[in-house]
């Protein structure tokens, strides 16, 4: 996404066990049509390590920067400075390679796929087999039943399409993989929210009724917006035979439970930064869309709500241990898209807590 952040989704996913790292890297993987990632989970993989299911299921990944994983290739670790506070440093590439890296067309690099995310982990935990079509900045409309417009030049594939007028082709990659259960990870992408966090950490305030209003209209649209979605989910399930069960989950809280402390990630100085006010009406946007999500998976009829709202707890936004990485990140690559997304330890944890729900979704 353009604008102060690439901005975070919504999450929906399938999950793991403890330990996952060390099993994805195991992983068997290739690639499908468009760039996206086929992988084969835990039961094509070289070591022992994973809990097996019963059967094998057919995964596919739909989202945006969370589900692919973006900003983790970068390499930036978190240093305390012993003073309650510290600072990002990279330690990886500038211009990482993101997945497949044998596909350099700019509109597959340009998703920022990594093996870190939790896709990658829940599919090689569970033994699933993966399509992973997701891509940093899509929404519904741009991106799943759309095309992804990067640029004028740089269009990518939709992760759905439709046969419906008005969007892209259908992706017949999907329908060829049949999948047994999908995941959706959209949301703050469909309503710009990189715009009020950019209003709300240079401006001098975010907090007004317009802005609110704006805000709350589109909060309004994508809940409709995400409803289109799972209809074609279901539609092309009802066609195909078999209609697959949907995992969402809601949006994980990167801001400290206290408003009122402050770091490098909250406040960039020069009076510049979140108010305590300001933080406590996102959260409370936060909430809202939670709640859109879990209105809209009510209309579905196999969906299956996994809540990581709390997933970061003790590792928020000025923590010793942040698993989200911090827009003070700007302090040494400004416009970087690390900011507001999970870390490879925060991915972790967010497929951890969904684990369980994928089981229970059959």
């Amino acid at each position: 996404m353009a604008g102060f952040f690439v901005v975070i989704g919504f999450t929906v996913v399938i999950a793991v066990r403890a330990a996952t790292t060390t099993i994805a890297a195991e992983a068997e993987s290739g690639t499908l049509g468009g760039g996206a990632s086929l992988t084969t989970g835990a039961a094509g993989a070289s070591g022992g390590s994973a809990v097996l299911f019963s059967a094998q299921r057919n995964y596919v990944a739909i989202g945006d920067s969370v589900a692919s994983g973006d900003g983790i290739e970068y390499g930036w670790q978190w240093t305390p400075d012993g003073a309650g506070d510290g600072d990002w440093v990279q330690t990886g590439p500038a211009t990482p390679v993101w997945e497949p890296p044998t596909d350099t067309r700019p509109e597959v690099q340009s998703c920022h796929q990594s093996k870190k995310s939790y896709p990658y982990l829940v599919a090689a935990a569970n033994g699933d087999k993966l399509y992973n079509p997701s891509c940093s900045g899509a929404s519904v409309l741009d991106g799943v039943l759309g095309t992804r417009k990067f640029s004028a030049t740089v269009i990518g594939a939709a992760q759905l399409g439709s046969s419906k007028p008005g969007y892209a082709p259908v992706n017949a990659t999907y329908d060829a993989f049949k999948p047994d259960v999908v995941s959706i990870t959209l949301g703050m992408d469909d309503i710009h929210f990189s715009d009020v966090l950019e209003q709300c950490y240079l401006g001098t305030s975010c907090v007004t009724p317009t802005i609110d209003q704006q805000l709350n209209d589109r909060l309004t649209k994508f809940k409709a917006d995400l409803a289109l979605g799972l209809a074609e989910i279901k539609d092309r399930g009802t066609a195909a035979g078999k209609v697959p069960w949907v995992v969402l989950t809601t949006y994980f809280d990167p801001f400290n439970p206290d408003s009122n402390i402050s770091c490098n990630d909250v406040y960039l100085g020069l009076g510049q930064g979140l108010s305590a006010t300001e933080i406590d009406w996102m959260r409370s946007k936060m909430q809202l869309m939670n709640q859109y999500i879990k209105d809209a998976a009510a209309g579905y009829p196999k969906a299956k709500i996994a809540d990581i709202t709390a997933s970061l707890a003790g590792h928020t936004f000025c923590t010793t241990d942040p698993w989200v990485y911090g827009v003070s990140i700007w302090f040494n690559d400004f416009g970087n898209p690390a900011p507001f997304h999970p870390t490879p330890k925060g991915q972790e944890a967010i497929a951890g807590i969904v684990a369980q729900t994928v089981r229970e979704a059959k």
